[in-house]
């Protein structure tokens, strides 16, 4: 519902708190899409980074929040005549193929996410049947995008923790700075001398 949204964050949603206090965000896209399809999923996100990127401006939250943008059914990039390698290379393939396109489309578009760092991975929920190998259950790049994301957001709290530590010592020593400056404006106006010795003073200068 967010992604097809024009202005996602503008309206009330249940999403949109979670979403801004994430510490990582996770897109999928399907990696076997046309060209087509794939090019409305990337209009979908695009949109939505830059209202993401936008709102976390005004919110002054911290900077380079870790987006994946997770390319999921990978093993139906493979042939049966292809070799582990030969499937590994589609897969760097279609990643370089779909990063470039998204790249080309945020150009397009002039969206700039100085706040975001775009991420791109591959996954399988199984390993395809190749020539030097047998088809098995278990998932491709699942494991490895967990750690990464969690190590992700791991790091992003920590930023996000002590960005917020030094913002309030900025500010306490602000009020600090600002309580004394107050109070020697409040000495110096009660507690200044009497005129008439001030001017007694400064004829005693003249006759010395």
């Amino acid at each position: 519902e967010l992604l097809q949204a024009e202005q996602p964050f503008a309206e009330r949603h249940e999403m949109n708190r979670p979403i801004l206090d994430a510490d990582a965000v996770l897109l999928t896209v399907n990696a076997a899409l046309p060209t087509k399809q794939l090019h409305e999923q990337f209009e979908q996100f695009g949109r939505w980074l830059n209202q993401l990127h936008e709102t976390r401006g005004w919110r002054l939250d911290v900077g380079t929040l870790p987006v994946y943008l997770v390319l999921t059914h990978c093993d139906q990039l493979a042939r049966p005549e292809d070799s582990f390698s030969q499937w590994m290379q589609r897969i760097e393939e279609g990643k370089r193929k779909i990063h470039d396109r998204f790249r080309a489309y945020l150009k397009d578009q002039g969206t700039a996410f100085g706040s975001l760092d775009v991420r791109l991975w591959a996954t399988a929920i199984k390993r395809p049947a190749l020539s030097d190998r047998p088809a098995k259950t278990e998932p491709f790049g699942v494991a490895e995008l967990f750690r990464e994301s969690l190590a992700a957001a791991a790091d992003f709290q920590y930023r996000r923790y002590t960005s917020g530590r030094l913002l309030q010592n900025v500010t306490v020593g602000l009020l600090g700075l600002m309580l004394m400056l107050l109070l020697t404006v409040a000495f110096l106006f009660f507690y200044q001398p009497d005129q008439s010795i001030r001017l007694l003073d400064e004829k005693v200068q003249r006759l010395l």
